[in-house]
């Protein structure tokens, strides 16, 4: 006989439970035998840290100094305050108390007690309530004895000079980071390495086993010693905010080099900042635009197409030219500055008069390949390789590349169509100053860490002229400065070599007429060249030449750089006298 529905039903339901039963089991028994064994070591390690406290000692940050010991970028001590949310046993009474000490709003610190992180259920084991605290303040807390109320070292970086060398170290924020500068590039050398402190703590985050906690101590960060000379770069600070102001001119920079190794003895920039109060300057001053900038340099590259024209053999100083004042080619009209005829003129006169017809004349000469061989050799159009953050490279266009034509060759000629820094022009100038030798700048002459002493030594990058090469070209740069355009530059008692240069300002692909970068690029004394200096001013409005307003800066700065050094005067030179040319503008 067929079962009654009720049995059928009880048997359905005995069935399934039974299946139930077995899969509940066999659930259970799987889940103790995964956190038995794959789980295991995750839970141990999910146990370890749930009972450990891991509490980290910073590291003190390197220091910074210049090339004669004068500390750039130091610390001072000053301290953090933190809570331990589970150890305080009276969040409204202690931030009661803690509010006007700190100077932070009572609500502020009880939401800090807090022992849950906000939006969710996880526990807060540790929480900052004030940074930068000074010694005084923390001792007042230390007295108190506050439940869950810790303190430790909190360094803060400090730079005596103030706005000295200030894009040259950049700074650090509040995380304790370098930004912009040796700051930044060298971050992880100054930062040292963190220590830690290691304990068991209890299930409320209280510590326990006190004299068996494990401590590693820090590292400290490694010193940086720069070959920025403190006071050259002052001075250099001071010539340039003084001439942008004299000028009326928005922003420049200044270079000095020592030619003989590549060293960087000044970088200067303006506007500029103070890196001890980072947060309240403009983030546009932050930037080092004596690399970062990259811009057409003008006549100041008429060096550089000399240098090639006569390195390999198409012309020497005497070789002639006759300038009408223009030269018609390629669909184009290439003219000088001032638009006139100036005849049959030789090398030295077009360098003297800044004659772009001339330049141009020795690039036809060169033909497209010798000429862009020759930049490559000079590194136009790369990086410098210097040690700091953020260096341009520059840019030239070279036959067959996209948006070069044949007119492009005559331009190059006398820097227009091409990109170039205030560095790597100084670094130009330092190859033909040294005797052919293109050195990589830099500015960490050693580092000293704890695992010892690492020296820079000067690094040769190329040799993009000879050194005979290189004396005529000296020779024919310190004429510039004593009958040329550059008369400005002259310093009593010294043979200096410079080249002016008057670059226009593109915008929207035309140069506008009454705005330009006026530079200056030279080294004195010319036979044993101690330093290459480079200025440019954007904007000036006094005028627009670099011979009236970069030249001479140059040579107050000059002037300043050779009595520090002791260098005695090594020819009668007169005082500067104003001179036809020097209303050129190269």
């Amino acid at each position: 006989p067929r079962p009654a529905p009720v049995q059928r039903v009880l048997r359905t339901r005995a069935l399934v439970s039974a299946w139930l039963l077995v899969a509940v089991f066999s659930y259970l028994t799987w889940k103790l035998w995964y956190w038995q064994f794959p789980m295991r070591a995750t839970l141990e390690q999910r146990g370890r840290i749930e009972h450990t406290l891991d509490v980290a000692i910073p590291a003190s940050r390197g220091h910074i100094y210049d090339a004669t010991g004068q500390t750039l970028a130091t610390n001072a001590q000053y301290w953090l305050i933190y809570a331990i949310p589970p150890n305080i046993t009276d969040p409204v009474g202690t931030a009661l108390t803690l509010a006007p000490i700190l100077g932070v709003p009572q609500q502020q610190l009880i939401a800090a007690f807090s022992r849950y992180m906000p939006g969710s259920m996880r526990k807060r084991m540790y929480s900052v309530l004030a940074r930068k605290v000074p010694p005084k303040i923390e001792r007042q807390i230390v007295t108190l004895h506050l439940p869950g109320i810790g303190w430790r070292p909190d360094e803060t970086r400090i730079y005596p000079g103030g706005t000295l060398a200030a894009q040259v170290l950049g700074f650090v924020d509040n995380n304790g980071n370098g930004q912009y500068g040796l700051e930044q590039e060298y971050n992880k050398l100054l930062k040292g390495k963190e220590g830690h402190r290691i304990a068991i703590r209890d299930a409320l985050g209280q510590e326990l086993d006190l004299k068996h906690a494990q401590v590693v101590p820090p590292v400290r960060g490694s010193d940086l010693y720069l070959t920025i000379n403190g006071t050259i770069q002052y001075d250099a600070e001071q010539v340039l905010a003084e001439g942008i102001k004299q000028y009326g001119a928005t922003s420049g920079s200044i270079v000095v080099l020592d030619p003989n190794t590549g060293a960087i003895l000044a970088m200067a920039n303006y506007p500029t900042f103070d890196p001890n109060h980072f947060g309240a300057a403009n983030p546009a001053a932050f930037t080092n635009s004596a690399i970062w900038r990259p811009f057409e340099p003008g006549s100041t590259f008429k060096i550089v197409t000399m240098s090639i024209g006569i390195q390999d053999g198409r012309i020497t100083p005497e070789t002639t030219v006759y300038d009408p004042g223009y030269v018609r080619l390629y669909n184009s009209i290439i003219r000088d500055w001032d638009r006139k005829p100036h005849g049959v003129v030789t090398m030295r006169q077009v360098l003297d008069d800044s004659l772009n017809v001339g330049a141009s004349f020795v690039a036809r000469r060169l033909g497209p390949k010798l000429f862009y061989e020759g930049l490559a050799s000079f590194h136009i159009g790369m990086q410098t390789g210097v040690d700091l953050p953020n260096e341009a490279s520059g840019s030239v266009l070279e036959p067959g590349s996209p948006g070069w034509y044949p007119i492009n060759l005559l331009t190059n000629s006398f820097g227009q169509g091409l990109m170039t820094t205030p560095l790597q022009m100084a670094d130009i100038a330092a190859a033909i100053a040294n005797g052919g030798t293109l050195y990589r700048p830099y500015v960490v002459q050693r580092i000293v860490g704890p695992d010892g002493e690492k020296v820079t030594h000067p690094q040769v990058i190329g040799h993009p002229i000879s050194p005979q090469t290189a004396a005529t070209l000296r020779s024919m740069m310190a004429e510039v400065v004593r009958i040329g355009e550059a008369n400005l530059g002259q310093i009593p008692g010294y043979v200096v070599a410079g080249k002016t240069g008057t670059a226009q300002i593109a915008k929207n692909g035309v140069y506008e007429p009454k705005t330009s970068i006026a530079s200056f690029v030279g080294f004195a004394p010319v036979n044993h060249p101690v330093y290459v200096i480079y200025v440019d001013v954007y904007h000036p409005t006094s005028s627009i030449y670099g011979a009236l307003t970069a030249t001479p800066m140059a040579a107050r700065l000059g002037q300043m750089i050779l009595t520090y050094m002791g260098i005695p005067p090594t020819a009668p030179y007169p005082t500067p006298t104003p001179h036809p040319s020097a209303s050129r503008h190269g």
